[in-house]
């Protein structure tokens, strides 16, 4: 099973173009409801940091701790009236930081006020109109305890290797001494990091892997490998949650953006016959 978390999907759109931002709460309800109304107040104040042309067309809501546990609602928000947003390559890079231990992640926030990036490609910190929106933002995250996901080296998890397997298909499967992935959800994908293994040593390294059962993993890409004679290590670290204590603003980056979320792809373009 996932943690037990909900995780907020902001899906937002600009244009043809679209992107996410994901949020955390702790300890989710049982219906998602009180989830989904934080969220909703949320992102009332994240969307007046972008320009009229940006929109949050859905939220999502998810148990991340239960399959298929989804809640999704539509929204009319659009980004502040007077501001033009900038181009949704465009991207503030902030990070969300926690006190007990002092851990950060990267948010990076698109479709700001066309106006905020100046000089090339600096953020005019001193416009104290959209600092004071950042301002209120950032004091509903610390409010409504909203955290985000890192890893705790301290719950890192580490085996001994039993054997390692070249399956049919091309991918490897690696039998671990104990049931270190007792616990974890099948459905997801774990990235592991695997040392020490003699003649299969290309296996060694980082890769990810689908859970077989507690004790056994099979990469998800084919792999090529000499057979397996002795020894090796197998660990993995599961992410932890942390409330937000503070937010700092970093730089100016590029951060492509896609497809908006639920939006068709349309029709394939046509080919001719050959």
């Amino acid at each position: 099973m996932g943690l037990p978390v909900a995780k907020v999907t902001f899906s937002f759109a600009q244009g043809v173009m679209g992107w996410t931002e994901n949020y955390f709460l702790a300890s989710p309800s049982t219906d998602l409801k009180a989830e989904m109304a934080l969220a909703d107040t949320l992102a009332a104040k994240r969307i007046q940091l972008s320009g009229v042309q940006t929109t949050i067309p859905y939220i999502k809501v998810s148990n991340e701790a239960i399959l298929r546990d989804v809640l999704v609602q539509g929204t009319d928000y659009a980004g502040t009236a007077i501001k033009d947003s900038d181009s949704p390559d465009v991207a503030i890079l902030t990070y969300r930081t926690a006190t007990t231990p002092a851990v950060s992640a990267p948010l990076y926030l698109r479709g700001i006020w066309d106006e905020l990036i100046v000089r090339g490609g600096e953020i005019n910190r001193t416009n104290t109109a959209w600092i004071a929106v950042y301002n209120g933002w950032m004091r509903q995250l610390i409010r409504d305890r909203w955290g985000f996901l890192a890893k705790d080296s301290t719950a890192s998890q580490k085996s001994e290797i039993a054997n390692v397997v070249q399956q049919g298909d091309g991918t490897v499967r690696i039998t671990a001494t104990n049931g270190i992935f007792v616990g974890l959800d099948p459905t997801k994908k774990l990235k592991c990091f695997v040392s020490g293994v003699q003649g299969a040593v290309g296996i060694n390294g980082p890769n990810v892997y689908k859970i077989i059962s507690g004790a056994v993993v099979q990469t998800v890409d084919r792999l090529s490998i000499f057979p397996y004679t002795t020894g090796g290590y197998i660990s993995f670290t599961q992410p932890t949650f942390y409330p937000i204590s503070d937010t700092r603003i970093e730089r100016v980056v590029e951060r492509k953006a896609g497809r908006p979320l639920y939006v068709s792809r349309g029709r394939r373009s046509a080919r001719a016959k050959s």
